[in-house]
């Protein structure tokens, strides 16, 4: 999705996305009897696939002198991730970037 918004109509980029794979994945944390495999040491249980979702935002906020290419943009992801596969169960990040900031003189 790439809504415009505010009067100047500066673009966005909204995402929202789910994966699923089927292929076997080992599981993080039981073994093969369905108990922690840091106790027991035995191999890891077999899952029969992983999946997560993502979402993202970009949003342009401010725009210098009527250039969309120049200004303020703020944007976010988070994933989140299937427990039993992924050790990293989920991921985030915020920021904001200002672009142009300085006139350049090409002359």
């Amino acid at each position: 999705m790439k809504p415009a918004v505010s009067v100047q109509a500066l673009p966005g980029e909204y995402r929202l996305g789910y994966y699923h794979s089927s292929a076997s994945a080992g599981d993080v944390y039981q073994d093969i009897n369905s108990r922690p495999h840091g106790v027991t040491g035995l191999a890891f249980k077999s899952r029969s696939g992983k999946s997560g979702w993502w979402v993202m935002g970009r949003q342009q906020l401010t725009a210098r002198e009527g250039d969309a290419s120049r200004g303020i943009h703020a944007f976010a992801n988070f994933t989140f991730h299937d427990k039993d596969t992924s050790s990293i169960d989920s991921f985030q990040n915020i920021g904001v970037v200002h672009s142009g900031l300085f006139d350049a003189n090409l002359a």
